[in-house]
């Protein structure tokens, strides 16, 4: 379990020695993006448990109000994964991107939220990274496990509501990053394909019999769910420009988008940054309290073709 680890997080209080001012990373001509569905995108990093900062920067964003309901009108909000692990409030984090998704379609807006690494880890039985609390908000480790499964209240949404890849206008939202090899399979086709997965996995105990006779399980080997799939792949974060920025540019040729953004590769310091002349956006800045305690998010405002790094100032 993980709660000793985060403790040592919350000592090292980073956050309060590191303090951006919201930064304009792009502008154009209004014109090209004033009819784009959605007047503002929000989009949130990693949360990894930590419902109150959600709350926190949902408010900041001016799309939910102090009763934690949806508010805002013509408004997507896409949140990049990992919505487990690490933290103990992922049950309350579930119940609330449930609920405002419901309550933004009355205010013709939108809530995207995707899978990440750590949502498959949990379907696949791996409790590296969860903590003691988090099983103890289900009232166990069994009414957990029930609740993601296929029938359950949380793994129905998990397995049949959040893809791998969002395309919203002129950018692609994705865990770690799409590399071209999988942009070419098709968007709907990489959706379709995991969800497929998901909703026909065996239980945990069925899997582990599987794994007991030297089996396999697309959950596991499916090249999409691999280390070089879209939800692990670090070399969005490690590869050179020299290798990176082509490999970006093929995938934003055949997505038919301008940028990707990303989360999974925490930046230091709590920092929004860019690379490959901003075509690729990363967001994971360590947002939760158990995982860094930073705050930021980024907002695209199409009727000003702009796009904002947003800090707590």
């Amino acid at each position: 379990m993980n709660d000793e680890l985060n403790e040592t997080y919350r000592l090292n209080k980073l956050y309060t020695i590191f303090h951006w001012k919201n930064r304009l990373i792009s502008e154009g001509n209004p014109t090209e993006t004033a009819k784009y569905p959605y007047k503002r995108v929000i989009a949130i990093g990693d949360v990894h448990g930590d419902c109150d900062k959600l709350i926190n920067i949902l408010r900041h964003a001016n799309l939910i109000n102090r009763n934690n309901d949806w508010i805002a009108y013509n408004t997507a909000l896409v949140q990049v994964g990992d919505l487990f692990d690490i933290g103990s409030d992922v049950k309350r984090v579930l119940d609330l991107l449930i609920k405002l998704k419901d309550q933004a379609k009355r205010k013709r807006s939108v809530v995207h939220f995707l899978l990440g690494d750590h949502e498959i880890y949990n379907l696949r039985g791996r409790y590296t990274f969860i903590t003691a609390t988090d099983i103890n908000s289900f009232d166990g480790l069994k009414n957990r496990e029930e609740a993601l499964s296929i029938n359950g209240k949380y793994g129905k949404v998990i397995r049949t509501e959040m893809n791998v890849a969002l395309v919203l206008n002129d950018s692609i939202f994705v865990h770690s990053g799409l590399a071209p090899e999988f942009a070419e399979m098709g968007i709907d086709n990489i959706n379709n394909q995991v969800k497929d997965i998901l909703t026909n996995a065996p239980t945990l105990d069925e899997l582990y019999e599987i794994g007991m006779k030297n089996g396999t399980h697309p959950l596991y080997i499916d090249p999409i769910l691999s280390n070089k799939g879209p939800l692990f792949d670090r070399a969005f974060a490690d590869e050179d420009d020299s290798v990176l920025c082509p490999k970006i540019e093929k995938t934003l040729q055949i997505t038919n988008t301008k940028r990707m953004i990303v989360g999974h590769n925490t930046q230091d310091y709590g920092e929004i940054k860019t690379r490959c002349n901003d075509k690729i956006i990363y967001i994971d800045i360590g947002l939760s309290s158990f995982y860094g305690d930073f705050f930021g998010y980024l907002e695209i405002l199409n009727d000003k073709n702009q796009i904002c790094a947003i800090y707590n100032n």
